[in-house]
């Protein structure tokens, strides 16, 4: 993948400490130019395990993903949404210590509580988060992503696009907004997005391959750099992904 020149491999939540720790730190000994990040869990003992593993390398960045919605900060977390709100200054502002390279992901946005996904974007960026991903909660709560790109510009936010049978899919992919992807695509590039994750719902943890055909759609419909994800079970389907120029590629 470095020899590819990815742009960034991300590592899992770390489960097993000693052993994924170990895995991570000889992963950054030999990664060169490509950025190395670990998803860092819902604890601080977690963004620091996160960051013994990659700190390493010469690109390490950390991921904080927390569950904004109700239903998933109770399920997830236990936690309201006060709770969940210092959770998050506390795992970012941690994350941010180690590193400028802090990227927050909210979950489930979707269904979160307008005014809530407002508060836990500003903490995030607030504490130190270089990037925001607001997901598809674009399709759901516009405003806040309009309100995300005036206040912190356009490189520090990115829109997912969560697709199946060619339609933008919502709420942990559980509802279909009968949106067009690329009718949606064009819509976010209008609104000042410049990143957007395309996830091919039906390929999404198969190793199946990407949605080449797809994704060279989307690359010409739009202006924005593209982030695959779905489907990529190897080197050979990163190969597959050069020729359409794309901003990256989640595995």
């Amino acid at each position: 993948l470095d020899r590819l020149h990815v742009d960034t491999i991300e590592l899992p939540v770390i489960q097993d400490a000693k052993a994924d720790v170990l895995a991570g730190k000889t992963i950054a000994s030999v990664v060169g130019s490509t950025a190395l990040s670990a998803t860092c869990g819902m604890t601080e003992e977690s963004v620091e395990q996160a960051w013994e593993s990659v700190k390493g390398a010469r690109r390490p960045a950390l991921h904080i993903m927390a569950p904004v919605s109700a239903i998933q900060m109770e399920y997830q977390c236990h936690k309201k949404a006060p709770a969940m709100l210092e959770l998050v200054r506390a795992l970012v502002s941690k994350a941010r210590y180690y590193t400028e390279s802090v990227e927050f992901s909210a979950q489930d946005a979707t269904r979160a509580e307008r005014h809530f996904l407002y508060e836990v974007l500003a903490a995030a960026v607030e504490a130190g988060a270089a990037r925001a991903v607001v997901g598809s909660a674009a399709v759901t709560h516009p405003e806040v992503l309009d309100y995300a790109i005036a206040q912190w510009g356009a490189d520090r936010v990115a829109v997912g696009i969560d697709c199946l049978n060619g339609k933008v899919r919502t709420a942990g992919w559980e509802a279909d907004s009968g949106l067009d992807f690329l009718d949606f695509a064009r819509q976010m590039e209008e609104r000042g997005v410049r990143t957007l994750i395309f996830t091919d719902i039906s390929r999404d943890g198969t190793l199946s391959g990407p949605p080449v055909a797809l994704l060279e759609e989307l690359s010409k419909a739009v202006s924005c750099g593209v982030i695959a994800s779905g489907g990529i079970g190897g080197i050979e389907d990163i190969r597959a992904l050069l020729p359409l120029g794309l901003a990256g590629a989640i595995d």
